[in-house]
């Protein structure tokens, strides 16, 4: 069984727990989306989750930025939503680009305030 370490941002405490519960743990958490796209693998919903992890783990990260909308597909990562800083907007990239198997990333990210 494949395990993931969770960090929880409500209690602050680090365990790891299976992908299942961690899917079920995402889903009660008001500030991270889970999103199913259709005609996605399950290699690019593990991309998906794998970004979401990197994002929600860097308490750097505003929660407007941990919260965007992650789409995968075979190795591309589509990233959408408001984030509050051109930084914060470069940050998110380099955190999806750093996750295994992330050959481009599309970054649509808007900075809170300025026009798309």
């Amino acid at each position: 069984m494949k395990f993931t370490i969770f960090l929880t941002l409500m209690s602050c405490s680090l365990y790891a727990i299976d992908n299942q519960t961690l899917q079920e743990e995402m889903e009660h958490t008001p500030y991270v989306p889970i999103t199913t796209t259709l005609n996605q693998t399950d290699a690019d919903r593990q991309m998906d989750s794998d970004v979401r992890l990197a994002l929600v783990a860097d308490y750097t990260l505003s929660n407007a930025a941990r919260s965007i909308t992650i789409i995968s597909r075979d190795g591309v990562v589509a990233l959408r939503g408001v984030v509050e800083s051109e930084m914060e907007k470069a940050n998110v990239e380099l955190k999806a680009r750093g996750v295994s198997g992330v050959i481009r990333v599309d970054n649509q990210l808007t900075v809170r305030g300025r026009p798309s």
